[in-house]
């Protein structure tokens, strides 16, 4: 017989939570090259694409971090109610006679 019950490790879902919260920590740190001096009608151009790039980057860092966020929660979720499930489960047995 199956089990509906979804199973939790948490150590891995906080390890899955550390290495994004790092990946968002690396984007941020990430910045584009000075280009040169305006003497090429390409510098303008490369200037427009890398702020484009930055935008980029700087939403691409605000999801991450939010997915990070999330998986901490989720991790401290679960652990929480694996808590609470383990003292409501001792309380029911404490109430039952055997026979």
């Amino acid at each position: 017989m199956g089990s509906d019950a979804m199973q939790v490790a948490l150590g891995e879902l906080a390890a899955t939570a550390g290495h994004w919260q790092g990946v968002g920590t690396q984007l941020t740190a990430m910045t584009p090259p000075t280009p040169d001096p305006p003497v090429q009608p390409t510098t303008a151009a490369i200037s427009i694409v890398n702020a484009a790039v930055g935008t980029a980057t700087a939403s691409l860092v605000a999801r991450t971090q939010a997915t990070a966020d999330a998986l901490v929660n989720a991790a401290e979720g679960y652990g929480n109610q694996e808590a609470t499930n383990a003292t409501d489960m001792t309380g029911v047995t404490q109430g039952v006679t055997v026979v």
